[in-house]
């Protein structure tokens, strides 16, 4: 509820986090608290923020009301799940200023007139009309000498006005960066703009401003006196609204007086962590399923690694020559098909294979190794590849004679919770000329 900078800022993220959003705003045009900045920033070359903000609200489907002032009966009308209050904050002129004369302009009034004008002109035209015409006198004097004084003045002074500026603190610029305020204020010295701080304004008559400093009487001539009273938090909708909605929050001035970066940014916290029990329910649907996403992926992990236990596990046993420890590596209908040699189906025929048959060759008289593991698992199946080094020696000697290369294609099954092999195919890729090793050796 409300179309400024932390309205829109809030709109646009909760859109963007799927959210779906109604914006209301009570003026008939909304983002007219951002006309005058739009200006300042196309002059410095940027794109209109207004211009972004309309295109992204379009795309991201932001439901915009405007003319409409937010009440209890339209609240309970539409239901909404979370309230977002960015009306702004409210001016308190101060008890001193009395004078009903119409030489004296409060912030109200000055938003007001400012309303009027941008409906009628547009921010382009209305800044350049104001280098020619402002409605109000020759000299002005501005009571509140924080950013909104200080940026006020020197809007003013660029506009041929006598500017005096009347603080009622010690300090001038409050808000203003430092390097910035030391800027401004240099540049209010060489324009002339006089500064009265520590004083109190005590009267307003027909010649000025009556002001109190240091226990001494002050006349500021000026032709117009523009109060810029403090805003305050306006939480009278918040407190109405509470009882309707879970949530509810108050950013930007309506929560605490605050630059329009500020109140942007507090839009954006909230929305952030802003959650309704549909997200919260759709939020642990994600967990969930990145849960079982995770769980899925460390599964794999573990069978792989397994799987690289039980293949080193195998050539360990083939090299010790240990043959019921090469068997119960295999699945209860594995198959065993090697170069050179017959299939061989069932577990224990390939058991009886290893000693009978495989025991009378040169295994368990060279030195092998398996490297470069590729093992895709699928559920309880899972297929590996892995290139075979074995190397060849003398046997009366113990020397190298030759090395060969080959490679396992093997199948595997989970057989009680267990990786065996369900498949092995062995094939030799290099070595072995003339078909197999030479005769005479064993």
């Amino acid at each position: 509820m409300g179309g400024g900078p932390a309205g829109m800022e809030a709109s646009r993220v909760a859109a963007l986090r799927g959210h779906e959003v109604i914006l209301v705003e009570k003026e008939n045009r909304w983002v007219i608290a951002l006309s005058f900045l739009d200006k300042r920033i196309r002059n410095r070359g940027f794109v209109s923020y207004n211009k972004v903000l309309q295109n992204n609200f379009k795309k991201l489907g932001v439901k915009i009301i405007t003319k409409k002032e937010a009440d209890t009966n339209f609240v309970s009308t539409i239901k909404p799940d979370v309230i977002i209050l960015a009306c702004g904050g409210k001016f308190r002129t101060p008890e001193t200023i009395t004078s009903k004369k119409k030489k004296i302009i409060t912030v109200p009034e000055l938003h007001k007139k400012a309303k009027i004008f941008l409906r009628i002109f547009g921010p382009r035209f209305l800044g350049w009309l104001t280098r020619f015409w402002l409605p109000m006198g020759k000299k002005v004097a501005i009571v509140g000498g924080s950013l909104q004084g200080c940026e006020l003045a020197e809007f003013l002074v660029k506009r041929n006005r006598e500017v005096t500026i009347i603080e009622e603190s010690g300090k001038i610029g409050e808000g203003v960066v430092d390097f910035r305020l030391a800027l401004l204020l240099d540049w209010f010295s060489k324009k002339g703009v006089k500064i009265y701080k520590n004083a109190k304004v005590e009267e307003i008559n027909d010649e000025g401003v009556v002001i109190n400093q240091n226990n001494q009487q002050i006349l500021v001539p000026a032709d117009t006196i523009i109060i810029l009273s403090p805003l305050l938090p306006n939480i009278e909708l918040y407190n109405s609204f509470k009882r309707y909605v879970k949530e509810i929050y108050a950013i930007g001035d309506c929560k605490e007086p605050s630059l329009i970066v500020d109140a942007i940014h507090q839009a954006w916290e909230i929305v952030r962590h802003t959650m309704t029990i549909e997200d919260l329910q759709r939020k642990i649907v994600e967990l969930e399923q990145k849960i079982k996403e995770l769980e899925s992926r460390v599964q794999i992990l573990e069978d792989i690694n397994e799987i690289k236990e039980l293949q080193r596990r195998y050539v360990d046993a083939l090299i010790c020559t240990e043959w019921d420890e090469c068997a119960e590596c295999f699945s209860e209908d594995a198959v065993v098909d090697v170069y050179l040699h017959k299939p061989v189906h069932g577990k224990e025929n390939i058991r009886r294979w290893f000693k009978e048959e495989l025991s009378k060759t040169h295994a368990g008289k060279e030195g092998d190794f398996v490297v470069h593991p590729i093992v895709k698992v699928e559920g309880d199946k899972a297929k590996g590849r892995w290139l075979l080094y074995m190397m060849y020696m003398y046997p009366r000697t113990g020397q190298s004679l030759f090395w060969v290369q080959g490679y396992y294609k093997n199948e595997y099954v989970r057989e009680k919770g267990k990786w065996k092999i369900s498949l092995m195919t062995w094939t030799e890729r290099l070595g072995l000329p003339g078909g197999g090793p030479p005769t005479g050796l064993w």
